[in-house]
């Protein structure tokens, strides 16, 4: 490579180092998905893509999740109807099937589980609950028509608690979760 090639390489990486950083800067101070031990902090992660999104508590997650992935979410207690379902495939939305809390009866932090399909009675969601939420959940909702249940290993075995649509308390579970089942 000649010098003026060289250094045109070079003059380019600097401006692109020097614009990354300053952006970086610039950016809006949000939770990190790698970060959700942060108090007050709330999370989604939508199954289909394994996108996360994480804002402090007082943010609006649904705008911060619509934001970073295109995804509308949904959050009802009952199981969408099938017009619901097939316009979910052309708008893009995520139902919330889940949510998880560090303290019973609701409070404290959540974590939101969403996918585009809601629940439907036979076909079971499955997933690891995130290592940074594991010995924390001490209640939990389902949503979009789904019973959760709840054990304390990453394989679905062991002590469990669940099915139940709604637990603010988890008894002997509470702070044990490592894996959930919805269906």
């Amino acid at each position: 490579m000649n010098r003026t090639k060289t250094r045109l390489a070079l003059g380019t990486g600097i401006i692109a180092a020097t614009l990354m950083s300053t952006l970086a800067l610039a950016a809006p101070a949000r939770a990190s998905s790698a970060d959700p031990v942060s108090e007050d902090v709330h999370c989604t992660i939508i199954l289909d893509t394994k996108s996360e999104v994480c804002v402090p508590s007082g943010e609006d997650l649904a705008a911060a999740v619509y934001e970073d992935t295109g995804y509308t979410l949904v959050e009802t207690t009952t199981a969408p109807t099938d017009a619901q379902l097939e316009r979910a495939a052309e708008q893009r939305l995520a139902y919330v099937l889940a949510r998880f809390y560090d303290d019973a009866s609701y409070g404290g932090s959540h974590f939101d589980v969403a996918a585009t399909s809601a629940c439907n009675g036979s076909f079971v969601w499955s997933n690891v609950i995130g290592s940074s939420w594991w010995g924390r959940v001490s209640s939990f909702q389902g949503f979009s028509g789904c019973v959760v249940r709840i054990w304390e290993t990453t394989s679905y075995s062991g002590s469990n608690y669940g099915y139940v649509a709604n637990a603010p308390g988890l008894g002997a579970m509470n702070d044990k979760a490592k894996s959930w089942q919805a269906k």
